[in-house]
């Protein structure tokens, strides 16, 4: 597609079509062309096997992971919802330290089962803690029995 195709069909104008042309374009790709006989311009020496390398890993990435990342909070309340419980609930504890520097206790708890506490400098980290601890403690007690 060339590059003015495309800037119209994505909305957006380069200010380096050369530039775009060179990224969108494999080095063999100029290869072929030169052994038809049409001109073409001389791939630039940059490290498109480092590129490549890169391209190739963060494939295998997105592979090896299960999903997309989740934090704790979503985790606990997945974990309820799974066992139709009522969504978890995050109280405020208490705050403590100098008001420059306070830190937060909070308390995650799932229905009919012994809440966790956790502290931190923020009451979003101080819930997030909260609900990875109170997941290790569901897990733990799932185990047992």
């Amino acid at each position: 597609m060339p590059a003015p195709a495309l800037e119209q069909a994505i909305g957006y104008s380069f200010t380096g079509p050369e530039i775009l042309e060179e990224a969108l374009t494999h080095p063999s790709a100029l290869a072929s062309e030169r052994s038809r006989g049409r001109h073409t311009r001389k791939p630039a020496q940059r490290g498109y096997e480092r590129l490549e390398f890169l391209g190739d890993r963060l494939l295998a990435l997105i592979d090896e992971m299960e999903g997309p990342p989740r934090d704790p909070k979503t985790a606990l309340q997945e974990w309820a919802q799974a066992r139709a419980l009522a969504l978890p609930t995050y109280e405020l504890i208490g705050t403590s330290g100098p008001d420059h520097a306070l830190r937060f206790t909070v308390e995650a708890r799932v229905a009919g089962h012994d809440g966790a506490k956790a502290t931190a400098s923020s009451k979003r980290s101080a819930e997030a803690k909260a609900a990875e601890l109170l997941l290790e403690i569901l897990g733990a007690e799932a185990s047992r029995g």
